[in-house]
C-alpha cells in the first residue's frame, strides 16, 4: 500500500493495530514523504495525491514518532545534524490549490 491507492482501502484501528480492509498492515510506502527544514512535513500530496486526516494519524503519525526519536538520537551525537531535509518553498495560495487533485479542486470551487 502507498500514498498512491491508500484510497481504494477502509483503513481501521483495531486493537492498537492498523488494519486494511480485514488484514493488518505490514507495509506502507511513504512514497515522496521528505521532511522539511522548518520541522515540517510533506506527506507526498500534490496534485495526484490526497490523504485524510485518519490516514495521517493511523499510518503517518507512528512514522514521524519515529523519524522524530531517531533524528533525536543523532543530535545527541552530532548537534549540527541537518542532512537529509528539504528547503520550504513558500508558497501562495493559489499554489497550494493548483496543487491539489482535481477532486478537491472541485469540492473548493463549490463552497466558493
Amino acid at each position: 500500500m502507498a500514498l498512491w491507492n491508500i484510497e481504494r482501502y477502509r483503513i481501521v484501528e483495531k486493537q492498537s493495530h492498523v488494519y486494511i480492509d480485514e488484514d493488518p498492515l505490514i507495509f506502507y510506502h511513504f512514497h515522496q514523504f521528505s521532511l522539511l527544514k522548518n520541522g515540517s512535513y510533506n506527506y507526498g500530496e500534490g496534485r495526484t495525491y490526497l490523504l485524510i486526516t485518519k490516514n495521517i494519524k493511523l499510518i503517518y503519525n507512528p512514522y514521524i514518532k519515529a523519524i522524530e526519536e531517531s533524528i533525536r538520537q543523532v543530535k545527541n551525537i552530532d548537534p549540527h545534524f541537518n542532512y537529509g531535509f528539504k528547503y520550504v518553498k513558500k508558497d501562495s495560495l493559489v499554489d497550494r490549490i493548483l496543487r491539489l487533485p482535481s477532486k478537491a479542486q472541485d469540492r473548493l470551487k463549490k463552497l466558493i
